[in-house]
């Protein structure tokens, strides 16, 4: 089995994998327009998509999305904030 991407969070300077959730509220793509047929999946991302949270002033920040997608895929801005590349998408 292939290692999955992880989702990290940024505390205090020192980067940690998320390993697990208890609750709700991150993020997900589909919060904003992006819809799972959208998105593609390769064996090491099978959501098609992963995340970089940064904690700031003891509040959680999406700082970096990066999603998985075809070349035939335009996905939308998200709070105006467009890709930086064509076949991973990055969302600074």
């Amino acid at each position: 089995m292939t290692k999955q991407i992880p989702d990290v969070v940024l505390y205090k300077g020192q980067e940690f994998t998320l390993a697990g959730l208890k609750g709700t509220g991150l993020f997900t793509p589909m919060d904003f327009g992006i819809l799972s047929e959208m998105m593609g999946v390769v064996t090491a991302c099978y959501r098609g998509y992963f995340c970089k949270y940064e904690c700031i002033e003891n509040e959680l920040f999406l700082v970096e999305l990066g999603v998985i997608h075809g070349d035939d895929v335009e996905l939308p801005l998200i709070e105006g904030v467009s890709a930086k590349s064509d076949s991973i998408l990055f969302f600074p």
